[in-house]
């Protein structure tokens, strides 16, 4: 079943941009998103560089989740 993941970095943490080149072979993942109001959202746009999928960054959930939503809708609807 595809999936977009959306991650909302409310504490701070770092991540390794290497992991994006295993997570960009996940074929029902469609993309990911970075909920942040913070500077980890910045720190997001380097990880951008390291995936093949669409990746975007959002300060409102509710903005990644329809977002989430129209990626998947969009590439079930290039499917048929």
């Amino acid at each position: 079943m595809p999936f977009v993941y959306i991650t909302n970095r409310i504490h701070s943490y770092s991540v390794d941009p290497i992991i994006y080149k295993d997570v960009s072979q996940i074929k029902t993942l469609q993309g990911f998103a970075v909920v942040s109001q913070t500077q980890s959202g910045k720190n997001a746009e380097i990880e951008r560089l390291f995936l093949n999928k669409p990746f975007e960054i959002f300060t409102d959930i509710e903005d990644a989740k329809t977002w989430a939503s129209k990626i998947i809708k969009e590439n079930s609807n290039n499917k048929l």
